[in-house]
């Protein structure tokens, strides 16, 4: 029953298809993997992953994405080596060490208009450090500066200045923002006494970049916020810190989904080879019609 076949086949399909494209009703839980990406002055940004489950839209439904609420899951080190003449004498690297907190982001819909903070509920905190390695590049001593202060009141993502060694020889300090989805400008000093502007952009939207649809599964967003690392022993780096976030499929849903595409390729096979078997059957039975009739017409001329 080749058509009964093709029919189940399609109704697997649409069903896939309709569970990819659901979003949530209401207040959801939903996987996400990430990327915290720290970019300082001229050095090589560093990127830290990572994944973790997201509370979305917690008090209404709709694929519009509304609220966000995450607890951590991005952690991480790296190390920027300092390489001014000037500053390196007495610092030589910085590590960085941070751990996305726990918050909430929101409304980011509906849009409201620039300069106006989008973001209300804006508590997602940044935390780790920040620490001066001293003579030696791999931190063998020196000062430590909180990524964040007063339970996550300051941080990176949050906004304040965090400070470190304000009464010895050496201060250092981090000048923080919070988080948005708009873009932001940071006004920096340069080498001939002017100034510049850097800019990075935030994002939301959903599958086909649509950003309608950015609460249910394959939409995305991206948080920037502007930063600045300064000591008064002249180090001087500004730059920005941007929070990427894709909601994914739950692991349940990715085997439900193999499983329908390998049924569709059973299907398709046995569908083909029933096909051939059928064709090589008449294809059989017309060479044995025709040989019938040529040794009828054999007989006939023999007689």
């Amino acid at each position: 029953m080749p058509g009964l076949q093709v029919d189940f086949a399609y109704l697997i399909l649409s069903l896939l298809l309709l569970a990819l494209s659901a979003s949530p009703a209401s207040a959801e839980k939903m996987r996400w993997e990430g990327t915290l990406l720290l970019d300082l002055g001229s050095y090589s940004p560093m990127t830290f992953a990572g994944s973790g489950v997201a509370t979305i839209n917690s008090s209404s439904g709709g694929a519009q994405l509304q609220s966000l609420r995450i607890a951590g899951g991005i952690t991480g080190s790296d190390t920027i080596p300092i390489t001014d003449p000037y500053v390196s004498v007495t610092l030589r690297s910085l590590r960085i060490s941070p751990q996305l907190g726990t918050g909430t982001l929101g409304p980011f819909w509906p849009v409201k208009p620039w300069p106006e903070a989008q973001l209300s509920q804006n508590s997602i905190p940044v935390r780790g450090s920040l620490r001066m390695c001293m003579f030696f590049p791999h931190c063998l001593g020196g000062s430590r500066i909180p990524l964040s202060r007063h339970s996550g009141m300051q941080a990176v993502g949050v906004g304040g200045t965090m400070t470190a060694g304000g009464s010895g020889d050496v201060r250092i300090s981090l000048e923080a923002a919070p988080w948005t989805v708009y873009s932001t400008t940071l006004i920096v000093d340069t080498a001939n006494g002017g100034t510049a502007a850097w800019t990075r952009s935030g994002w939301i939207h959903g599958p086909a970049s649509h950003s309608s649809s950015a609460a249910g599964t394959d939409g995305a967003l991206q948080l920037v916020t502007p930063l600045v690392v300064r000591s008064n022993s002249g180090m001087y780096l500004p730059g920005f810190a941007s929070l990427t976030l894709r909601f994914v499929p739950e692991p349940g849903f990715l085997l439900l989904m193999a499983a329908g595409i390998t049924g569709l390729i059973c299907i398709h096979r046995s569908t083909t080879v029933r096909s051939r078997t059928r064709m090589q059957g008449k294809l059989h039975e017309s060479r044995n019609s025709r040989t019938t009739h040529r040794q009828r017409r054999l007989r006939i001329d023999a007689r």
